[in-house]
């Protein structure tokens, strides 16, 4: 009697999802924007198109990194006010980006209806021609950043530098997400997560202003850079850490 429920109640939640959910494929191209990464300063639109097998999509994107540097100024993570600020990430770098990515979408089907369907030729074929919501992304993408020159804060016992930079920023990522309408409407939702690495290579400039070291003070920013006075240091850029990917973005098709 409980698996004669179970098929029941499995059968009817099916046939709802089904009714909404099994038409064929409407839409073979999509455009993506991403207003959750704007809060990080970073905006992005791709576009997106079905591949000759329905449930494989390609994407390819542009976008650009800038947070007003006034924002930025008011911010703990300024550099002149907060030790923990870095020249090697900080706020104030800006620049293009482009990325390309592979998605495959897949429906997603509980173990207890899939173990059910394979004695059940009509449950089998509602699981079939459930539309493909969920998917797995492969992205990679590419930032060219350059960052003007401002004082970091390194703290009242060391010494605070100028320093300019620019730097080629490489990103790979593995993203889940869950579309959360069906893909026959003209808008989109997306919920998404996922891990990646960032790979960043390029140079900084360190300033120094051989006058200020007179004074006595740790202070040492430069109040102008292009000055014949002003000592520049170029030193190799490099780093490599994990990035947790999450948000949420809106498709059009």
């Amino acid at each position: 009697m409980r698996y004669l429920i179970s098929i029941f109640i499995i059968t009817i939640s099916l046939n709802v999802f089904a009714q909404s959910d099994s038409l064929p494929y409407k839409y073979n191209h999509r455009f993506w924007i991403n207003p959750f990464q704007m809060i990080t300063g970073k905006y992005t639109l791709a576009y997106a198109w079905r591949t000759h097998e329905p449930q494989k999509w390609l994407e390819a994107g542009v976008g650009y990194r800038y947070l007003p540097y006034s924002f930025v100024d008011g911010l703990l993570i300024a550099p002149s006010r907060s030790p923990y600020s870095n020249p090697k990430f900080g706020a104030g770098y800006t620049g293009p980006s482009v990325s390309f990515s592979f998605t495959q979408y897949y429906a997603s089907v509980k173990s207890r209806m899939s173990k059910a369907a394979e004695t059940n030729p009509k449950l089998a074929e509602m699981i079939r021609h459930q539309k493909p919501l969920n998917s797995m992304r492969l992205e990679i993408t590419y930032e060219y950043l350059t960052h003007r020159a401002d004082c970091y804060y390194a703290g009242e016992e060391e010494e605070s530098y100028t320093y300019s930079a620019w730097k080629n920023v490489f990103t790979g990522k593995i993203l889940f997400s869950r579309i959360n309408s069906s893909d026959e409407y003209h808008t989109l939702t997306e919920w998404y997560a996922g891990a990646g690495f960032h790979v960043g290579v390029g140079q900084l400039t360190k300033y120094d202003d051989p006058d200020m070291h007179h004074y006595g003070s740790n202070y040492l920013c430069v109040q102008d850079i292009n000055s014949p006075e002003i000592v520049k240091t170029n030193e190799f850029l490099w780093y490599l850490y994990p990035a947790i990917q999450f948000g949420l973005r809106v498709g059009f098709q």
